[in-house]
């Protein structure tokens, strides 16, 4: 009598261990990152079942997922476009508040406004 497994082949025809990764889907290269507790709760939250390093790696490999590094120059043009932004919210409170506003303070912040939208492009 043979000694054949579940599946009918013979017990000394399996290879023991783990099956062997082509060369190309091996991981040799390590970061180390430190987490305090509450950031690696979050993350494990977020992993869903799956291991963080596997997040992690999904994160980084997936296009579209990391938002990419603003240019310095687009970073000055969103700081003032933010700048102007908040101006004229202040002016629609302001208007909301008292039901009247300062027609030239508006339009000068519309003009400044056009002219970086323009520049811009």
């Amino acid at each position: 009598m043979k000694n054949l497994n579940a599946q009918g082949k013979n017990k000394t025809d399996w290879k023991r261990g783990r099956t062997k990764l082509p060369e190309s889907d091996k991981r040799e290269n390590r970061i180390r990152v430190s987490f305090n507790d509450a950031e690696l709760a979050q993350l494990e939250k977020s992993a869903g079942g799956m291991s963080v390093s596997c997040l992690l790696r999904l994160l980084a490999t997936t296009p579209g997922i990391l938002p990419k590094p603003i240019p310095s120059i687009n970073a000055e043009a969103w700081s003032e476009m933010s700048r102007i932004g908040k101006n004229i919210n202040q002016i629609a409170v302001k208007l909301n508040a008292t039901g009247r506003i300062e027609i030239r303070e508006f339009k000068e912040e519309l003009a400044t406004l056009r002219l970086r939208i323009v520049d811009a492009y």
